[in-house]
């Protein structure tokens, strides 16, 4: 029973990894070297390798990584790392979980030198925000210890505590305070239209807001 569940599990989460590394892929450079942080199970990373990282590096606040060699631990605030070690540091909805968003981020445009990437999923109106918080319970920490409890991951703390529903708007504003400028954002229908699947491109040293939006690439595909 075991056996085909993990199958499945490792199926599900390497096809939601390879379509976020496919979003992600065309804004780096080639070769990069990358910090994916709040890396999870590890299959981002793993995707970004496949996709033409020199390397990816994984940071998290807890390790409970089921492939690749596992994260780098820190505190959630300041990162192990020397400055601009990095080509690009990813943030894959990371920020809604953390104490301190501003602050991550602007310890995030310290070791990159390229671009810090953000996915963040943006509510759409009232019916937005209840599905986020409802899948942010089922895939957050129901999920988890679900998974724990099937030895699908190591058993440790879920990190996964929803602090914030973030708009589109919001992380501009985030990223103004990291001293990051924003080059642009490329958005994504996700559950129904209900919110924004919303990828940021941030770059350094801080210009300005400029939040406007890109249009979605043609035959996006949600995972």
């Amino acid at each position: 029973m075991i056996g085909p569940l993990r199958a499945a599990f490792h199926h599900r989460l390497r096809r939601r990894a390879g379509h976020l590394a496919a979003r992600i892929a065309p804004h780096l450079p080639t070769g990069a070297t990358v910090l994916d942080i709040g890396s999870g199970t590890g299959h981002n990373a793993e995707a970004l390798r496949i996709r033409g990282a020199r390397t990816c590096a994984e940071a998290d606040v807890v390790d409970f990584h089921v492939v690749g060699g596992g994260p780098v631990l820190f505190d959630g605030t300041r990162l192990p790392f020397a400055d601009r070690v990095f080509d690009a540091c990813l943030l894959a909805f990371v920020l809604s979980y953390t104490d301190d968003p501003a602050a991550l981020l602007r310890e995030a445009g310290r070791v990159a030198s390229r671009r810090v990437l953000v996915l963040q999923s943006s509510p759409r109106g009232r019916a937005g925000r209840i599905a986020l918080r409802l899948r942010g319970w089922i895939q957050g920490r129901v999920a988890f210890r679900l998974c724990a409890t099937l030895r699908l991951i190591p058993p440790s703390p879920t990190p996964l505590h929803p602090r914030r529903l973030l708009s589109r708007e919001r992380v501009g504003d985030l990223a103004d305070e990291a001293g990051l400028k924003l080059a642009r954002v490329v958005p994504e229908p996700g559950l129904l239209g209900l919110v924004s699947r919303d990828l940021f491109v941030l770059e350094g040293p801080h210009q300005g807001p400029g939040l406007a939006a890109s249009p979605p690439p043609t035959g996006t595909q949600r995972p």
